[in-house]
């Protein structure tokens, strides 16, 4: 039963046939793929992807490739006499000097013309009707062409003459007259190496190519192959039109050759494709390539896809005969699941029509149709088999690991001679080693023993487990030792060897933080779980805290001088210097820190503070030079000044311009009167060098002191 989509498609063509016209018979291309590769059948599995795939067209008047090694359709005649299985293309950029054998067009096999001696060389085609199309227009002619390119005989040798070209021309009245294409001569542009195919389109139209003299051929592009198109005149558009490639003149020896290949004549076309499975009337695309879909079906599909034009009426169609297979497969007969207890050992069997390469998920792999196994947890198997189309199928079973039982057992204690309580969980049977049947007996031993329990659980599996009865005595307390603290400080008192603590403070945990002033005692009664308790003290001792002072007769002292700190406020003392008197002597070059630790001791227990002080150091050597001064007036003598109480190996010197020592002196309290042998010396500039050692460092400094009269 045809669906919605065929009705109306089949209505469309019926209704554009009736009103239709139009004799041009389209040269229709389809072919059905599969992932783009053409076939009739193909297999597939259920669940796997299928890629319909078309290609086609309707708009071809000729479509001739010569691939087939003859003009093929669309020729009506030919005085050309091309030949295929010999083409020529130079492959030398410069010369031919062993001929072009071997040479390819565009795309395989191409018509070569120029091996016949013959003066006139034409292909002509078939009668086209494009008077439908005269309001239409957008036909066209297109073509690669390409003119032998040997300068040396044979059929390679290129057309040198300008008269020796090919001319494209249609002719209205059956051949009694050809008119050329309109438009200029032209040359076709593009890449003019020797490789190809050169993909390269000449816009526009011209009628006639007109050749190039010896030398010029190897880097022209008329003799190399590119792609023409030309549009048809609008004067061609009648019922009965020809078209020829025609080379009216040549030498007539087999010379003056030229190829031509994948010629195409078009016009406008409307096309309608439509792709449909003839088994799933919903099923339907109305595109070349349907997007690609899984098979969930199992069965023989015919999918079709047809081509039609909507202009003429014309239509081809091609089938893909799709068969999806789904074979089965199934472990011990269906079973979803089988149970084991953990160590037991099952065989798993599988079976399926007519399938091979078994494959079971185990460790190692196993390739037969059964299999061993032996889980130490529940598990899923997994065979995987093929039938003959390759087609994949699976089951999986669960083995369902049932533990043994786990078994938890209460052991029992007792002080001294009572009766104690254990028990076993875990199962749904229990059977003790003295008779009893229940999870829970009673004992009475004198001394630690212990009783073994077989738990068997609601699957059967069983296991083997003890309790023991212990006879407890008093716990065992472990108490932290008797302790000093500084006071305000707190100590951690620890017990244990019990479940349950009770401190004399109330506390209740086994640590607990104290913080005595005075000696003091506390204690600690320690039950364990099974009820026994014992109890024991601990004591702890505070010493009150040093408070350290530092005691100083100044802050600041010159350097090289010395001064003393008293500490007080503790037992012993621990200076920053490493000494361990209260008071000590201190002698700083620079300005310090002084620190003191004071101790208070008992039972071996130390408390100390620290306390700091600062001792300032000042440079109490302060020098001044003057820069210039009157030798017989105000300020005569030119000397430094300040204090340089602790100045060592002093030297004052002065210097003329010329660097001649005029004036030296090791005498702090001397100075220079401006003389030089008794004389004044000139008034001017006048370099000084000072230096002295200053206790722990030097003292030097250079300057200019002015001489004025």
């Amino acid at each position: 039963m045809l669906n919605m989509r065929k009705i109306i498609l089949a209505l469309f063509i019926g209704i554009f046939l009736l009103f239709s016209t139009i004799s041009v018979k389209s040269q229709f291309m389809l072919t059905a793929m599969v992932d783009t590769i053409p076939t009739d059948t193909v297999h597939r599995c259920i669940n796997q992807v299928l890629d319909l795939n078309s290609k086609g067209s309707a708009n071809f008047l000729m479509n001739n490739s010569f691939n087939n090694l003859s003009l093929g359709v669309g020729w009506s005649s030919t005085a050309a006499n091309p030949v295929f299985t010999n083409p020529c293309q130079c492959v030398s950029t410069t010369n031919c000097a062993n001929g072009c054998n071997g040479a390819s067009g565009p795309n395989g096999a191409f018509a070569w013309v120029g091996t016949t001696n013959s003066m006139s060389r034409t292909l002509v085609t078939q009668p086209y009707n494009l008077n439908t199309f005269q309001t239409m227009g957008g036909c066209k002619v297109k073509w690669w062409m390409m003119y032998g390119k040997c300068p040396d005989l044979g059929t390679c040798e290129n057309p040198d003459e300008l008269d020796e070209g090919v001319h494209l021309q249609y002719t209205l009245n059956n051949g009694t007259s050809w008119t050329d294409f309109p438009g200029p001569n032209i040359n076709p542009v593009g890449n003019t190496s020797v490789t190809g195919p050169f993909i390269t389109t000449t816009s526009g139209s011209g009628g006639f190519w007109e050749p190039v003299t010896d030398g010029q051929q190897f880097s022209h592009p008329l003799y190399h192959w590119n792609l023409f198109q030309s549009n048809i005149p609008s004067a061609a558009y009648i019922n009965g039109v020809k078209f020829r490639f025609a080379q009216l003149q040549s030498s007539q020896l087999g010379w003056d050759a030229w190829g031509i290949d994948e010629v195409e004549i078009t016009c406008p076309t409307n096309p309608f494709i439509q792709w449909e499975c003839l088994e799933i009337p919903t099923w339907s695309y109305g595109d070349f390539n349907p997007p690609p879909f899984v098979c969930t079906q199992a069965g023989t599909f015919h999918y079709v896809v047809t081509l039609v034009d909507l202009n003429t009426g014309n239509s081809v169609s091609d089938t893909i005969v799709a068969i999806v297979h789904n074979p089965s497969i199934d472990i011990n007969a269906g079973a979803s699941n089988i149970a084991i207890c953990l160590g037991d050992t099952t065989t798993l069997f599988s079976n399926g029509a007519g399938l091979s390469n078994y494959n079971w998920n185990t460790t190692p792999i196993v390739y037969n149709d059964s299999v061993k196994v032996h889980p130490n947890v529940s598990s899923t198997y997994i065979v995987t088999a093929q039938d003959i189309y390759t087609c994949i199928v699976h089951d999986t079973i669960s083995v369902i690991v049932n533990p043994l039982p786990v078994i938890s057992t209460t052991n029992g204690s007792a002080c001294g001679g009572d009766s104690a309580i254990i028990s076993a969980s875990g199962g749904a049977t229990y059977i003790w080693e003295n008779g009893a049947t229940t999870a829970s007996i009673s004992v009475s031993p004198t001394i630690n023993t212990t009783y073994s329990v077989t738990v068997i659980s609601a699957e059967g599996c069983k296991d083997t487990s003890s309790a023991t009865v212990t006879i407890n005595p008093k716990p065992v307390i472990q108490l932290t030792d008797n302790t000093t603290i500084c006071m305000g400080d707190s100590a951690t008192l620890t017990a244990s060897g019990g479940a349950n603590y009770l401190w004399s403070t109330s506390a209740t945990t086994p640590s607990i933080r104290v913080s005595p002033t005075t000696l003091t005692s506390y204690t600690v009664v320690v039950t364990d779980n099974n009820g026994c308790t014992d109890s024991s003290s601990v004591d702890v001792d505070a010493i009150v805290l040093p408070i350290p002072l530092i005691m100083q007769d100044v802050d600041t002292i010159c350097k090289g001088t010395s001064t003393i700190l008293t500490a007080s406020g503790g037992s012993t003392y621990l200076w920053n210097t490493g000494e361990t008197s209260s008071t000590i002597l201190i002698s700083p070059y620079i300005s310090s820190v002084y620190s003191v630790t004071a101790t208070n001791s008992i039972n071996n227990a130390n408390c100390s503070a620290t306390a700091n002080t600062q001792m300032n150091v000042r440079n109490c050597n302060l020098i001044f030079v003057p820069n210039s001064f009157v030798p017989y007036g105000y300020n005569t003598i030119f000397k430094p000044s300040g204090e340089i109480k602790s100045a060592k190996n002093y030297s004052f010197q002065i210097f003329n311009r010329w660097g001649q020592l005029i004036y030296e002196t090791n005498d702090p309290e001397k100075g220079w009167d401006g003389r030089l042998n008794g004389e004044f010396v000139p008034a001017g500039a006048y370099v000084y060098y000072l230096k002295f050692d200053n206790v722990d460092d030097k003292f030097e400094k250079i300057g200019t002191v002015t001489v004025i009269f």
